[in-house]
């Protein structure tokens, strides 16, 4: 007992003592913070960035392009975190801790000398912007002048110009040789100012002193720009990060031996954990024997799962089919209720189609027939070779009596039957369409579709029901809805039928309206007037198989069917009624079809119904 519990104690204070051992070679080998000498270089970095955006601020500002002097200002802030941020993160970092101050310190002495260029520039900006207006004041006054033509007057409009333009010139680009141009301009203005009028000599005094202050302020500015050139900031964070990055190589340079110390450490332990190893491989083939009898089962169960999961497919298949021969079912169904007034709607137009041509055929046989044969007559009278007055003169005669029969109205009168008849063929035309959009097996096209066009083809199929009653329509500005047409057709014929049979055939009113609920949904409501729906059965209205009609007169699918039709489309159906005052069913439809990968099939699987 006793030398089993020592083994154990020598067995647990080698495996800590292996272990004690791995993680010191392990914590040796991270002991570089290389995340603060990233934080320590990148603060370094955004101190050099601030120190070359304000010398792009200076010259922005010498150049005229900044409009306040809120650049240059703004970085002292920042400066000043930035040097307390690098503080902290530096602690006792020894040489490059003693390089801070000295950091901060030509950071101050830099802002110092931009606050003098601020004052500077500002009264050069000053007198930058005074002198163009007070020459173009001057000039003003020389033209309105009574002695404008005079030679002084002359001169100074000249010089005037020229000073201005080597001024501005020299603002930009300064040398010498412009420098004394304008100071000897400037005397012989200050010379002539006695040959100028009162108002003249005092406006041209005020130019010449702020082109003096544009030279001085100019002179001082190259001054402040050379005293911000010699400011060692950039040379001093170069220093820093040098000695930073050297403090780093060290320490990952000490890491790179404890790592080969690791290396040969981490190959002994390999060698032990492959004697223990090959000791389990004989475990692990028993384990292996093992998962083979249980991948044996688990094919088995999943032979069964594949001939269930082929069954449930076969049934859910043949439950769409069923769902979609019973929509079909249902909009044939509708179809029939309309066969007696599409008849009737074809034979009108169709009947005075047939008495157009009739009569058209009886005209030409008539009147054209007999001016043709006239005129054949007449030509063949010509050409036989022998010249027969009398004979010529009689064809000639009854040619013209039968062009005369052809005058008048007669091509008139053929081309308003030609008009009519035409007139009949479109109107059979777009009921046949309106027929075969609405009835057409090819559900799954799903295409940009008007909601107003639907709903006005819909109310031509209808006319038959709805001839006697009065509909009203307010369509608003909507936007094409990408749909399955003939799906969203068939709802709003059956919501039209529906309210047609629900309300008086004396003062029967359907009212439909269209507007946008946002840019992303479209809203149709069909309101009517009739008998309206109980609250008990308006809960169960789109229920399949409901009807409140009599046997026979209905089968209870055309709601539910409108339901799941603007379901599968992501929209929504809604109604709202009270009992003596009518009905109104609200739907909305978005003008994307689901997006999701489940409704999307859901929608393409309906449509192909």
């Amino acid at each position: 007992m006793n030398k089993r519990l020592l083994r154990n104690i020598l067995a647990a204070f080698l495996v800590l003592t292996v272990i004690g051992l791995l993680a010191f070679l392990v914590y040796r080998t991270q002991a570089v913070d290389s995340q603060l000498h990233n934080e320590q270089t990148t603060a370094l970095r955004e101190l050099r960035q601030i120190d070359i955006r304000l010398d792009i601020n200076v010259l922005r500002s010498r150049m005229g392009l900044n409009n306040d002097y809120d650049p240059l200002s703004a970085p002292v802030s920042q400066i000043d975190a930035l040097c307390s941020h690098l503080s902290e993160l530096l602690g006792n970092d020894g040489s490059t801790l003693k390089s801070l101050p000295e950091l901060r310190a030509v950071f101050d002495q830099k802002l110092r000398v931009i606050d003098q260029f601020k004052a500077q520039n500002a009264i050069l900006r000053n007198s930058l912007h005074y002198v163009p207006t007070v020459s173009d004041e001057i000039q003003l006054l020389i033209r309105k002048n009574a002695e404008a033509g005079s030679p002084a007057l002359k001169r100074l409009n000249d010089m005037l110009v020229r000073v201005l333009n080597d001024t501005l010139r020299y603002n930009l680009m300064p040398d010498s040789a412009t420098s004394r141009q304008i100071q000897i301009s400037l005397a012989q203005m200050q010379r002539e100012l006695p040959l100028y009028p009162e108002e003249i000599a005092a406006a041209t005094q005020g130019f010449i002193n702020h082109v003096h202050v544009i030279l001085r302020q100019r002179a001082v500015e190259i001054m402040l720009m050379a005293r911000l050139g010699e400011i060692p900031v950039p040379s001093l964070i170069e220093q820093m990060g040098k000695a930073l990055d050297q403090e780093f190589a060290l320490q990952m340079q000490e890491i790179d031996h404890y790592r080969n110390y690791l290396a040969i450490y981490s190959a002994f332990l390999l060698c032990i954990v492959f004697y223990f190893a090959m000791r389990l491989v004989s475990s692990f083939r028993m384990i292996a024997r093992a998962n083979q009898q249980l991948q044996e089962v688990n094919e088995f169960l999943e032979q069964r799962v594949r001939e269930r999961t082929a069954d449930l497919r076969s049934a859910l298949e043949d439950l769409k089919a069923s769902e979609a021969q019973l929509i079909q079912s249902e909009k044939m169904a509708s179809l029939g209720q309309m066969v007696a007034g599409v008849a009737h709607e074809i034979n009108t137009p169709l009947g005075y189609v047939r008495s157009s041509i009739e009569t058209l055929s009886t005209q030409i046989n008539e009147k054209v027939r007999h001016f043709c044969q006239d005129a054949q007559a007449l030509l063949n009278a010509m050409y036989t070779g022998r010249v027969d007055e009398a004979r010529i003169a009689a064809c000639l005669s009854a040619a013209h009596r039968s062009s005369g029969e052809l005058k008048g109205s007669f091509f008139d009168d053929v081309a308003a039957m030609l008009r009519d008849g035409l007139y009949g063929i479109d109107q059979i035309r777009d009921m046949v369409l309106n027929l075969k959009n609405f009835s057409r097996l090819d559900r799954s096209r799903v295409t940009l579709f008007r909601i107003e066009d639907g709903i006005e083809s819909t109310l031509q199929l209808a006319r038959q029901q709805i001839e006697h009653l009065k509909i009203t329509k307010d369509f608003g500005t909507t936007t094409p809805l990408r749909c399955s047409p003939s799906q969203i057709n068939q709802v709003f014929l059956n919501i039209i039928t529906n309210a047609a049979q629900a309300v008086s055939p004396k003062d029967g009113l359907i009212r439909i309206s269209t507007w946008m609920q946002d840019t992303s949904h479209v809203v149709i409501e069909i309101a009517d007037n009739g008998k309206g729906i109980s609250s008990e059965n308006l809960k169960k209205i789109f229920d399949p198989f409901f009807t409140t009609k009599a046997i026979g007169q209905g089968t209870g699918l055309g709601l539910s069917i409108a339901y799941k039709i603007i379901q599968k489309h992501g929209g929504q159906i809604e109604v709202s009624s009270r009992e003596g005052k009518g009905s109104a069913f609200l739907i909305t439809l978005p003008t994307e079809p689901p997006s999701d990968p489940e409704e999307g099939e859901e929608l393409a699987d309906g449509a192909a119904a």
